[in-house]
């Protein structure tokens, strides 16, 4: 009976130690990959997209929209205080709340061409305005031509 229960209590030493040694792998395995997406002291902006190229497009009453991910790769929230357009004709919504660290905002970013003269080429900037600390203002541009 006692060798039976030394055998036991091996099986579940064993065990344990299989199961905190899987948990921290799984600990370390998640806290490496938040970390992997920040990498700056305060909040850094991140616009891999700055200049969306969108070819020709019909001049009809349709808004086109296009998306700009605005990624916050530092270790405090990102404000995004204001977004300005360079003409009445296109648009974007700022996010509600601020961005936190790691994660990403796809911003919608509208254009409407029913009010713009055939043009070869225009561009429509966007100044994304922010707490970031590399940059309080960074430009978005839409290019491309309408056609009819």
């Amino acid at each position: 009976v006692m060798k039976m229960q030394k055998v036991f209590s091996r099986i579940r030493m064993s065990s344990i130690k299989s199961f905190l040694f899987s948990l921290l792998i799984v600990v370390l395995a998640c806290s490496c990959s938040t970390h992997a997406k920040i990498k700056h002291k305060g909040a850094y902006i991140e616009i891999p997209e700055k200049e969306i190229k969108i070819g020709a497009i019909k001049k009809d009453a349709m808004k086109h929209i296009y998306q700009v991910a605005i990624t916050n790769s530092g270790d405090a929230p990102l404000v995004i205080t204001e977004v300005l357009s360079s003409c009445y004709c296109a648009e974007a919504e700022k996010p509600k709340l601020p961005i936190q660290p790691g994660n990403t905002y796809n911003m919608n970013v509208v254009l409407d061409v029913s009010e713009m003269s055939l043009q070869d080429p225009f561009v429509r900037e966007f100044y994304v305005k922010s707490n970031a600390v590399n940059g309080k203002e960074i430009t978005v541009s839409l290019t491309g031509s309408i056609v009819k």
